[in-house]
């Protein structure tokens, strides 16, 4: 049997959208090969998608979250790129909207087992999004479930803005926030503790992006966290 991963990243990137080459995302996938880059160095599992359909990413959550792999994951990360929209959505590659709570509830312990008592991060990396009187065109996918009454447990969710969507422009070597994420864990993620990584992700991001302010918002996370890897194989 395959050694127990660390962890289990889903990288989910929304780069391109149907009939609008404006919306574009460019460096969206350099920031998603980084990052599994990173992780995958961390001794991470996992696997990137790119600009999924709202049905397809229904699909692909729901084919992690059954995955028997996550009952020996030490924990799961989920790291979502795309156009941000108002009340918590984020914009899908046709053109769809999903609920960012949904996505979460989507985990809870009575629907994902396998990952009870154990640290889910879920990562999201916004921008703007398309203008605002368009914002209601789209059908939102993700509610069919309904709301799950159940309250988040073992949950870190850290925002690219607290403002919901960071409003810093793609470029072809990726977003600052995903590029300051990679550059810390490269150097302290073998030796800081979750809370003091975020304090160092914050000095990278304020250098690189001064005028974003990232939020992170605990939902009954009691942990001391790392995220460990196995080799120091990273150079500063």
């Amino acid at each position: 049997m395959d050694a127990a991963p660390r962890g289990y990243v889903c990288i989910l990137s929304y780069g391109s959208f149907h009939d609008r080459p404006d919306l574009h995302l460019e460096g969206s996938q350099t920031d998603a090969h980084n990052l599994a880059n990173t992780f995958s160095k961390m001794g991470y599992r996992g696997h990137a998608h790119f600009s999924l359909t709202a049905g397809q990413t229904r699909q692909q959550l729901a084919k992690v979250r059954d995955m028997e792999l996550l009952e020996r994951a030490g924990c799961a990360v989920f790291i979502i790129s795309s156009h941000g929209e108002p009340r918590r959505h984020f914009l899908t590659s046709d053109m769809q909207t999903i609920d960012i709570q949904w996505v979460l509830d989507f985990f809870k312990d009575s629907q994902c087992p396998y990952l009870k008592n154990k640290p889910k991060l879920f990562i999201w990396d916004l921008c703007r999004g398309h203008q605002e009187q368009e914002c209601g065109r789209g059908k939102t996918h993700g509610e069919l479930c309904g709301r799950v009454d159940e309250p988040l447990r073992d949950v870190m969710c850290l925002d690219s803005s607290s403002g919901g969507f960071t409003w810093h422009a793609f470029s072809e070597e990726g977003t600052p926030f995903i590029g300051a994420l990679c550059s810390v864990l490269a150097r302290h993620a073998a030796t800081k503790e979750l809370s003091e990584l975020y304090r160092e992700f914050l000095k990278e991001y304020a250098t690189a992006a001064p005028d974003a302010v990232p939020q992170l918002t605990n939902y009954g996370f009691n942990k001391k966290f790392y995220f460990n890897p196995t080799k120091k194989f990273f150079h500063a």
